[in-house]
């Protein structure tokens, strides 16, 4: 068992994570300080009252990968050509890391496609690190400690929603425990591609969009994850982006709400298109997500009776490096 008197790495050690999303790729450089009275406790059971991560660097790049996919599933020669150029810039900031310090992860976008094995050795090669495609149940798992590790520690249990670029996930949990968690080949920019062309959007098409993704959840019925939790909580750029432009044009004044939420699809629904919406708070590097992003979460919402989310800035990036804690990479 891997506690703090006997962790293999030094707290003033950087560690980095690597995200290869479908989306965009992000990379976290952070260093790590606790509180040494914790020294005994298993590292699996310590979260933001016993350690915290403190973050040195951080890069995006809105790389759009799972644009790239092709109708023969391969990634497309452009968006290779861009995934590589992201990897090398990742890569030169973090030459010379010890290999036990960094984690790199690819999702959904490289998961699914046919020509996987060719993009993935090119990319290590840009990066300099090993980089491991991983499973839904592994990056939901994920997700969830990132989660779990950034928020304070409370008995009840929570749902939390990730909606990335090619997959959603919800996860319901208790402090380190996950109880339930299922994963759907359901994207803000597969959704974008295929019902908002050229970033064009009306009630009707929202409302088609919104249909196709309820009938992918109702899957979350089946598993029973639709009740016995208490507070539903968003991570990663979607959540954060719909909550940001509900408080910043005085939709809700925290979070995410279900009124907050429609007056934010209403607004869009009457710009027509994306160049035509003049939120405050919206960053151009989200536009891509921004019609499909809504539409999953507006099916969340109504699938799960949802009335209110909490955000958090825990991510897939933050389970890696609390994987690297613990030695193992993936907790």
């Amino acid at each position: 068992m891997n506690t703090l008197s006997n962790l293999p790495l030094s707290w003033t050690t950087p560690i980095a994570a690597v995200d290869l999303g479908s989306s965009s790729f992000r990379m976290v450089i952070a260093e790590a300080k606790l509180n040494q009275a914790c020294a005994n406790l298993p590292l699996y059971s310590l979260g933001a009252d016993h350690i915290r991560l403190y973050t040195m660097d951080s890069l995006r790049e809105p790389v759009q990968l799972g644009a790239g996919l092709q109708a023969d599933g391969r990634l497309s020669s452009k968006a290779q050509a861009l995934a590589l150029q992201a990897l090398r810039r990742f890569g030169k900031r973090i030459k010379g890391f010890a290999p036990e310090c960094v984690a790199a992860v690819a999702t959904h976008a490289v998961r699914v496609a046919t020509n996987r094995a060719e993009f993935i050795e090119l990319a290590q090669e840009a990066l300099g690190f090993p980089i491991q495609i991983i499973e839904a149940e592994d990056e939901a798992r994920l997700i969830y400690f990132g989660v779990a590790n950034l928020m304070p520690s409370r008995s009840e249990r929570r749902l939390v929603v990730d909606i990335g670029g090619g997959s959603t996930e919800l996860i319901v949990g208790e402090n380190f425990t996950i109880h339930a968690m299922e994963s759907f080949a359901l994207g803000a920019v597969s959704t974008a591609q295929t019902f908002f062309p050229k970033g064009l959007v009306d009630a009707a098409s929202m409302q088609q969009a919104i249909k196709a993704a309820r009938s992918t959840l109702t899957a979350l019925h089946a598993k029973g994850m639709t009740h016995g939790w208490h507070q539903a909580v968003g991570s990663s750029g979607t959540a954060r982006t719909l909550a940001r432009l509900c408080v910043a044009n005085g939709f809700n004044e925290h979070g995410l709400s279900t009124q907050g939420l429609a007056l934010v699809r209403k607004h869009v629904i009457e710009a027509g298109n994306l160049d035509n919406i003049k939120l405050k708070g919206l960053k151009a590097n989200r536009l891509a997500m921004l019609l499909g992003g809504i539409a999953i979460m507006s099916a969340v919402f109504e699938e799960l009776n949802l009335e209110h989310m909490a955000i958090t800035q825990g991510a897939l990036r933050h389970g890696l490096l609390y994987g690297l804690l613990n030695h193992n990479g993936l907790p």
